[in-house]
């Protein structure tokens, strides 16, 4: 797998490219978490002179200078073992390449402006090779995330989970924006959150062609910020915060029929809480014991 680095996973707000305290731990997690789906999908990352040069002195090479303790510097070496000399085909002289993303994530006003033809020039290239293709990615407010709050309930709202691209003579190709091996074993964790369990007895169903983007992903919901499943249930933060569970709300009277409630606590995917396991239920309150059934569901193919 073809793993590109987006410039902006290695931004951070210092002019002179060194990470503040705060910006180093979000780095270091962010790498490491890279290095880990480079690790388990076999990955390339393109190492082209006019792209992997300009990432290694205008990004890479600041914050190694600047990192306060070793583990920045290790995670970047470590994603660094992994480029490769990547043979990129010749553009097509005639017709007109088509994308649709592109523009959002790199004309954006953080990055500089020579990153938008770098970075189309490099995509391009590597979906002509017919292999598959990553994008990776962080999240920044008013580039590819909208944050939604209300009270300590919030939602992370993705607002660009793939790029296309339409070569002359060649059919679309979607590349996936993905942060995390999750997001390339689990495909709609691209646009909903990571934490939505796949597995278990409640597990999160995406609705029928989540990646397009007139399908509803999110909306309020019990007044809450809530994603919604292929059966019309919200699934939003407790109102208390936290990550270890999902409230979920049930309207398909056939599900609250089978399940005995309307509203259920089901265990978060990444939740490391001991004993819990995730798509599976986290607690019933003592006043529900009675009217919970059991019974769960399975996501439609």
């Amino acid at each position: 797998m073809i793993v590109v680095i987006d410039p902006a996973v290695l931004l951070v707000e210092g002019r002179d490219g060194a990470p503040s305290r705060d910006e180093e731990k979000v780095l270091e997690a962010a790498i490491d978490d890279l290095v880990r789906l480079c690790r388990g999908v076999d990955a390339v990352i393109p190492n082209v002179d006019w792209y992997w040069r300009q990432l290694q002195s205008e990004l890479v090479r600041p914050l190694v200078r600047g990192a306060r303790g070793p583990r920045l510097r290790q995670g970047l070496d470590a994603l660094g073992r992994y480029a490769r000399a990547v043979p990129l085909p010749a553009l097509p002289t005639t017709g007109k390449i088509r994308t649709w993303g592109m523009r959002p994530l790199f004309a954006w006003g953080r990055l500089p402006a020579m990153w938008h033809e770098i970075m189309t020039r490099l995509l391009v290239g590597c979906v002509l090779l017919d292999e598959p293709v990553v994008l990776a990615t962080r999240l920044f407010a008013g580039r590819n995330v909208v944050q939604h709050a209300v009270g300590r309930t919030t939602l992370a709202e993705k607002t660009r989970w793939r790029i296309m691209l339409h070569v002359p003579g060649r059919p679309p190709r979607a590349v996936p924006c993905v942060r995390s091996r999750r997001n390339v074993d689990v495909g709609w964790t691209t646009r909903f959150d990571d934490r939505l369990p796949d597995g278990g007895h409640y597990p999160f169903c995406p609705p029928v062609r989540w990646w397009r983007r007139e399908v509803v992903a999110q909306r309020t919901f019990k007044s809450k910020p809530c994603w919604i499943d292929r059966f019309g249930s919200g699934w939003g933060q407790p109102g208390a915060g936290g990550d270890l569970h999902w409230d979920v709300f049930i309207e398909a009277p056939g599900l609250v029929e089978t399940v005995g409630l309307s509203a259920i606590n089901v265990v978060a995917w990444g939740s490391g809480e001991a004993g819990k396991v995730p798509g599976e239920i986290h607690h019933v309150p003592e006043d529900k014991k009675s009217a919970f059934r059991g019974g769960g569901w399975t996501c439609p193919r």
